[in-house]
């Protein structure tokens, strides 16, 4: 299955795989330390091929530095002095000398269980901040390597984009061919109106009127400039109408008939009994939260293949070097991963119940059937292949009666956005703004008239007008957030352990999830487990989580070096003097945020930061917020490398 083969390649990279963990904890922490949606499982696959493809870790060597020092071992053994002074830290209890009794045959004094004071745990909580610190110096050094590596090989699109240059060169000649004959033409055209205005002067007062009575009409109208598209709903992919009783029923009656074609998949349904084929589609889909009309209608789709035999089924197929004589066995009724046709190449299940299981994680991501196909098949012909993808679903549950129904969905072109937004923690647009919770980004653009399209558009022409790649770029993809987010009515909620290391906006944030809060728990303690559950479950940022995108758009390159909460590579703050420029980054030993500005008169840095939330009392999230300038527990990083300045 796919999560066996994650797991697998994940350690083959040598990421830790917690055996204590549940394979979906696991995930989780892949996921995060990919900076991908741990429910994205293409994505997480496709990443951790990409860095088999460029070799293990082992290959990063080369980008350690050279100074005498073993920085595996010393990580490793960094890793259990933390974990032993995390213990030490949460424990009550000490043992210490009991100076009125000695051990049997020794001079040494016994020892005795005594409560710890306060200095004890004071004492405990600094030599736990300080290993950790070193450990995390450590993984610096061995993280930069990695994102050495990273950049020095060139990723998939790159060289994609790079074979696309000789035709794109082609495609510019022509259109630049083109614009110069439509020049010609319109001038040619303007000389022939001009004298015909010349001749007949009264066709410019006929003009003129017409305009007027437009807009005229207009201004009493009240008219709103809009476009609008239609919209068709498709069957649902999440829910249906049917009980269980009515969907076996309804499955049974139709390919009960003769003469029904689809001959493959009836014959499979019929060999399997179809009762209990229904049965299973109905019980795995839901159980799986999806509309088991969906995975019938799909199944059908795809001809059942490769399940059903057929004359040009070869006898003997290898997959993964295990030989398939019988695909009705493979239980692979959607076609999955039979790339370009070929059915050597498809996926083989244990049981039909894996198979459902499997296909069910392909379509939970997707909101709606043309999603779907816009994804698996072509954004071209989403439309048609959902609409065939209903048909079939009416065909068997609804006796042939057609549910396609359409709405006309239209846009108001007016400007939602500002084109900048105040760098002013005081300001007005930023007081009323709430958590973003319990709904999701999209599902908020949306109720605005807007696409996440929309907004990435938007977001990125904010930072190539600020400029791409420089400081002032990486404040415009922090405000242009921020602001936005406001300008709606919100503020991103805090996420612990909540990364997202790719450019434009997540659809999801806002949504429900709470895959971290075990870890959490055993951070903090099982008894502060519930401020996770209550505050932090809803898909947003953390404080590196937020810098990270901030410096990734602003860059517009995913793969830069990661910040994070350490001391490492700091300058000392001045409290006279900004030493922190915009774009740099004010960190400690837990926490860090954006500089964006800074208000001398004040003597204080304007950050933009991301600080836990209470979703009950509306305090934290991410702000725009005031910062002194002698923050004593504070360093700077000015990150010059990454600018070039």
């Amino acid at each position: 299955m796919q999560i066996d083969r994650i797991l697998d390649k994940a350690s083959r990279l040598g990421m830790s795989i917690d055996t204590n963990l549940s394979n979906e904890e696991n995930i989780n922490i892949i996921a995060s330390s990919l900076g991908i949606d741990s429910d994205d499982f293409n994505r997480i696959e496709n990443e951790l091929d990409y860095r088999l493809a460029i070799g293990n870790y082992g290959n990063f060597d080369k980008y350690i530095p050279n100074d005498g020092k073993d920085y595996y071992k010393n990580k490793q053994e960094l890793d259990k002095n933390v974990e032993d002074a995390k213990a030490e830290r949460n424990k009550d209890t000490k043992e210490v000398p009991n100076k009125d009794k000695k051990s049997e045959g020794s001079d040494k004094p016994e020892t005795q269980t005594v409560r710890k004071n306060k200095f004890d745990k004071l004492k405990d909580g600094h030599v736990f901040r300080k290993l950790n610190a070193r450990k995390n110096q450590v993984q610096n050094i061995i993280n930069d390597a990695k994102s050495k590596l990273y950049q020095a090989t060139p990723p998939a699109p790159e060289l994609k984009n790079k074979a696309k240059e000789p035709v794109n060169n082609v495609k510019d000649n022509i259109k630049n061919k083109v614009k110069e004959k439509g020049k010609e033409a319109a001038k040619k055209t303007g000389h022939v109106f001009l004298n015909f205005i010349k001749k007949n002067p009264y066709v410019l007062v006929i003009i003129g009127i017409i305009i007027f009575v437009l807009f005229i009409t207009i201004i009493i109208g009240g008219a709103v400039m809009s476009s609008c598209t239609i919209e068709y709903e498709y069957l649902s992919l999440k829910e249906t109408e049917f009980t269980k009783e009515q969907f076996v029923n309804k499955f049974t009656n139709y390919f009960s008939k003769d003469d029904i074609g689809w001959h493959n998949c009836t014959n499979y349904f019929r060999d399997y009994g179809l009762e209990e084929i229904a049965s299973e589609f109905y019980d795995v889909s839901i159980e799986n939260e999806i509309n088991p009309e969906v995975t019938v209608a799909r199944a059908i789709a795809e001809g059942c293949s490769p399940s059903a035999n057929n004359e040009s089924t070869p006898a003997e197929l290898r997959y993964d070097g295990v030989a398939v004589t019988d695909w009705k066995k493979a239980y692979n009724l959607w076609g999955i991963r039979c790339y370009h046709g070929s059915i050597g190449d498809c996926a083989t299940y244990n049981s039909l119940e894996e198979g459902i299981s499997y296909f069910s994680t392909l379509v939970r991501p997707y909101d709606t059937a043309r999603d779907m196909m816009a994804r698996y098949i072509s954004e071209d012909t989403a439309d048609r292949h959902a609409e065939a993808m209903t048909s079939i679903r009416d065909t068997i549950f609804y006796d042939g009666n057609s549910t396609l129904s359409s709405k006309k969905i239209c846009k108001n072109n007016s400007k939602i956005f500002s084109s900048e937004y105040p760098i002013d923690p005081d300001d007005e647009l930023y007081s009323d703004a709430k958590l973003l919770y319990g709904i999701s980004f999209e599902e908020v653009l949306k109720s605005n008239g807007m696409e996440v399209e929309d907004f990435d558009k938007y977001l990125l022409r904010n930072i190539e007008k600020a400029g791409v790649g420089s400081r002032a770029g990486v404040v415009a993809a922090a405000t242009t957030l921020i602001g936005s987010m406001a300008e709606m009515g919100y503020k991103m909620n805090y996420d612990w352990g909540g990364k997202y290391y790719n450019i434009g906006a997540n659809p999801k944030w806002g949504s429900k999830f709470s895959g971290f809060c075990n870890h959490y728990a055993e951070q903090f303690g099982e008894e502060k487990k519930s401020i996770c559950t209550n505050n932090y479950m809803w898909r947003g940022f953390d404080c590196s989580g937020f810098v990270n995108w901030a410096l990734i758009n602003g860059m517009q390159d995913a793969t830069i070096t990661r910040q994070s909460t350490t001391y490492v590579g700091g300058i000392s703050l001045d409290r006279n003097n900004a030493v922190c420029k915009p774009g740099g980054v004010l960190v400690n030993d837990g926490h860090i945020m954006l500089v964006i500005g800074s208000d001398v008169d004040k003597k204080k840095y304007i950050v933009a930061e991301q600080t836990g939330g209470r979703v009950d009392t509306n305090f934290g999230g991410l702000a725009i917020r005031y910062k002194d300038f002698n923050e004593s527990t504070y360093v700077c990083r000015n990150l010059e490398e990454m600018y070039g300045d």
